[in-house]
Formats: C-alpha cells, sequence, structure tokens
C-alpha cells in the first residue's frame, strides 16, 4: 500500500495531467478501502504481455488465465478462462 503523502501526491500530478495546469487551491482527499478488489502493480500488463510473448516464442503448451492476469472481478475471470480454452485447442473466439 503507498504512504499516504504518495497518494496525495500522485492525486495531484494526475489532476495536473488531466486539466492541464497545476492543482494548486484544489481540495483533494485520497482514501483508501482495506476489503475492496485489488488493483494490479505498476508494470502488471507490460509483464503479462512479455510472459505471453515468451510462451509463443518458444511453443509452450501453457496458457495464463484467472484473476492473477486479466482481471479480478466474476466476469473477467470468466472471459479469461474461455480465451486461455480457446487459445489451448487453437479456436478463435468472436470479440
Amino acid at each position: 500500500m503507498l504512504p499516504q503523502a504518495l497518494t496525495t501526491h500522485l492525486t495531484e500530478r494526475g489532476v495536473t495531467v488531466l486539466r492541464g495546469h497545476p492543482a494548486c487551491g484544489l481540495s483533494l482527499q485520497a482514501g483508501r478501502w482495506k476489503h475492496c478488489i485489488p488493483q494490479y502493480t505498476l508494470g502488471h500488463w507490460r509483464k503479462l504481455e512479455s510472459a505471453a510473448h515468451f510462451l509463443a516464442i518458444h511453443r509452450l503448451p501453457l496458457t495464463l488465465a484467472g484473476a492473477s492476469y486479466d482481471g479480478v472481478a466474476v466476469n473477467d475471470c470468466i472471459e479469461s478462462g474461455r480465451q486461455a480454452a480457446a487459445r489451448a485447442l487453437g479456436l478463435e473466439l468472436d470479440p
């Protein structure tokens, strides 16, 4: 979990980027929820792409699926499993 000062700093930076000017004078509040849907760490998607690329290059009979990879919500896990099964069977799924 990020320290409160870093969370506030990142929030201010985000507002600055979105608005195009510094967030001075704005009232900002950042909170943390202990028992909520978890979020991936920074760089997660890049690591996932790298792993998928490695598996493809080496033609390994392995596919990655589930909450650890493509989304933590139930519908994300179901879709991840569906896509993994299709890849394992060499099938193309409609988007």
